[in-house]
């Protein structure tokens, strides 16, 4: 159990801040270029953030499982905010909090196993708005039956390269591969009074992205014009310029039974 709930959380977090995939930009270009795409002439440019500014989001990870994928695991984020700490020299540094809980359950009941508040900082690079590395610490309880019991998280990572979705500038129509990076970790999880390390590398593979086009997306902050950057229809990516963020990650409606969600629900950017 202790050694699942690990991979969860790890598979979890790397999910939020990437995209992989198997195939090429060109094939990606091809299974959308039949679709009606919108031309524009705007590019969106690599976003420039200031001191203070802040994001925050909410989103939820859910999967299926089970006969007939009757069972679900569900990974739920609140209020997760992101504010830039400080804007001197090649990178950024944001440090981020927010709520999060871990539960299974049948249909859309759930019954919650853990949950408590995250927080950490991390760092991003100016040009390519790519992660560099991110510290979290997560404090909070696990349930077991009618038992409440303390858990404590904390996951230092690093990147070999910036962990990006982009290539700026770019605008409708452009396909471009995010970088193939190692992606290094070590956790320390005290879980039911006990204490264990562990450390591993996770290699992402090139990720085909392309532009499919820019449209009027609501999210709980408001409607936004967004580019909309499609990772071989499964997951969909939508960025605004005045945001200067993503407002919206999800996955395409055909797969039921892997079901990932996360919009912007403030900002104080505009």
């Amino acid at each position: 159990m202790k050694k699942n709930l690990i991979t969860v959380i790890i598979l979890s977090l790397v999910l939020v801040i990437s995209l992989n995939g198997f195939a090429s930009a060109d094939d990606v270009k091809q299974n959308i270029i039949q679709k009606n795409i919108s031309t524009l002439d705007e590019t969106a440019g690599v976003p420039t953030w200031n001191l203070g500014d802040n994001w925050t989001y909410n989103g939820y990870l859910r999967q299926d499982f089970g006969p007939l994928d009757l069972f679900n695991l569900k990974l739920s984020l609140e209020d997760l905010t992101f504010t830039v700490e400080n804007n001197v020299g090649e990178s950024y540094q944001l440090s981020f909090e927010g709520f999060i809980k871990l539960g299974i359950g049948v249909g859309e009941g759930l019954i919650t196993i853990s949950y408590g508040d995250i927080f950490g900082d991390l760092e991003v690079d100016k040009t390519e708005i790519g992660i560099m590395d991110f510290n979290i610490d997560f404090d909070g309880f696990g349930k077991l039956f009618l038992f409440k019991l303390p858990i404590g998280l904390i996951l230092d990572t690093s990147c070999d390269k910036p962990l990006s979705p982009f290539e700026f500038p770019f605008t409708v129509g452009d396909s471009w591969n995010s970088t193939a990076i190692d992606f290094f970790y070590e956790i320390t999880i005290n879980l039911f009074g006990g204490t264990k390390t562990n450390s591993n590398m996770i290699s992402l593979p090139q990720a085909p992205l392309y532009c499919e086009l820019k449209e009027s997306v609501d999210v709980e902050a408001g409607t936004f014009q967004a580019y909309k950057i499609n990772l071989l229809d499964i997951v969909d990516i939508y960025y605004n310029v005045d945001v200067g963020n993503i407002i919206k990650i999800k996955t395409n409606d055909q797969f039921e039974t892997t079901i990932l969600s996360i919009e912007l629900s403030d900002t104080n950017i505009i």
